[in-house]
């Protein structure tokens, strides 16, 4: 059974679902049941909360929100090794490194008049 049908089954019908997400028109979700058009990247986080985690955003559209995280058992805790990466090539590599230095350039590199 696709996500979205199954979506479906446990809101009860294409209506109820459409009701619950606050769509006029049952015929949206006719439109993703049928691939005519594909489930809003907006509409799969509700869709997640009405199916109480069932159905989940990973499901309704990997495309956009990636596969599944793995189930760890536990909370979720960042290393304390955890550092963001910057970029070092590429073109934001320049302003990432102009910015570090918030004060300014030094004194050998100020233009003297």
């Amino acid at each position: 059974m696709e996500p979205i049908q199954l979506a479906i089954r446990i809101a009860g019908t294409q209506q109820k679902l459409a009701d619950a997400l606050g769509i006029k028109s049952q015929g949206q979700v006719t439109q993703w049941v049928t691939g005519r058009r594909p489930i809003p990247p907006k509409r799969c986080i509700p869709i997640e909360r009405i199916t109480n985690g069932v159905v989940t955003r990973y499901d309704l559209r990997p495309d956009i929100f990636g596969p599944a995280p793995q189930e760890c058992g536990g909370d979720i805790t960042m290393s304390a090794q955890s550092t963001p990466v910057l970029p070092t090539i590429g073109p934001f590599a320049e302003k990432v490194n102009e910015s570090s230095d918030t004060r300014g350039p030094r004194l050998d590199q100020r233009k003297t008049t």
